[in-house]
């Protein structure tokens, strides 16, 4: 886990030391710094984009993306299982929106065909937050580019996790956004996009213009964090990460248990709510933290926990959970 790591701790306090702790205005006064510029630029040259944007959060990011970008004549069309901070933002645009059922590609379709508003855009998260299902990235690409349309991704869960050099699974969308306290470990949004789209959040988008610019120790901790998921220890991060998630994965189906996803999200599915608290309790007192997702986060009857691994978990502990777990299903 990144945000544990001595060399990122140490660029945190290192950051401090140089910049001070905050950044003591919002950017388009005297908040930009050496550092906000050294992380965007190194940013976007990773992803392969003209441009990145750094928010104080990721919450900011899709909130001021959004609202900055549709407006009332704008339709948006999007997930049904969206993060919040997507559906908040779609919400302060104004903007017109179709809702389809989660991954429904046909669904999609039929409200791109159907519209005749200015500007289209399609949303969706890339990799969902709870189930730990990917979006069908290249079946959107293929929709936007049929209608003619932009596609906006959000990559939280991906960035750094995911993808060549921990580029995500987001890679073909026209915005990306995304958050540095997931894979990074650190705090802040960062939206990529070409310096067209960068320019015009800087300088309308509401949540970046009129807040306190990201801090200096999250900064040089995103920063340190950053040349750690470039490197070959990234891919060697990933890949002992998608390894302990299919561990789970595989353990919980052999258990007779429902699980879903390829990812490092793993959701045990358990209908009602009780048990799945009654199951999350049990955990954390075996010293395991799995939290309960309960109704109305999910659809009723469709209670959960939701493992989210990191890359630092050993094969012995997955093999401790399931061993709770065993006990606990008899």
């Amino acid at each position: 886990n990144l945000r544990c790591d001595p060399r990122v701790i140490e660029a945190a306090c290192n950051a401090a030391k140089r910049f001070g702790v905050g950044s003591g205005a919002s950017r388009l006064i005297s908040g930009t710094t050496l550092l906000h510029e050294e992380l965007e630029s190194k940013l976007a040259a990773w992803y392969g984009s003209e441009a990145a944007l750094i928010f104080s959060s990721g919450y900011h990011a899709n909130v001021g993306v959004l609202s900055c970008l549709a407006d009332p004549e704008t339709l948006l069309v999007c997930d049904a299982l969206n993060h919040a901070s997507l559906i908040d933002g779609a919400r302060l645009s104004g903007a017109q929106k179709t809702i389809v059922p989660h991954l429904d590609l046909e669904a999609f379709a039929k409200a791109l065909d159907g519209s005749n508003a200015l500007r289209t855009l399609i949303v969706s998260d890339a990799l969902f937050s709870i189930d730990g299902d990917r979006a069908n990235i290249e079946g959107l690409r293929e929709l936007s580019n049929n209608f003619g349309v932009a596609l906006l991704l959000d990559d939280a869960h991906g960035l750094g996790a995911l993808g060549e050099e921990g580029r995500g699974i987001a890679g073909s969308a026209d915005v990306t956004t995304a958050t540095l306290s997931k894979a990074f470990g650190s705090l802040g949004g960062v939206v990529f996009s070409s310096t067209e789209v960068r320019e015009h959040l800087l300088n309308h988008a509401r949540s970046f213009v009129f807040s306190t610019a990201a801090d200096m120790p999250s900064l040089g901790a995103a920063l340190a964090a950053h040349a750690i998921i470039a490197s070959s220890e990234g891919d060697v991060r990933r890949k002992a990460l998608k390894s302990r998630a299919e561990q789970l994965r595989q353990g919980l189906m052999e258990l007779g248990l429902e699980t879903s996803g390829d990812t490092h999200i793993v959701p045990l599915w358990l209908g009602e709510s009780q048990r799945a608290l009654e199951l999350s309790k049990r955990l954390q007192d075996a010293g395991f933290f799995a939290p309960a997702v309960r109704p109305p986060t999910v659809p009723d009857g469709r209670a959960m926990l939701r493992f989210s691994l990191h890359a630092g978990i050993e094969e012995v502990t997955i093999s401790k959970i399931l061993d709770v777990l065993r006990k606990l299903s008899r």
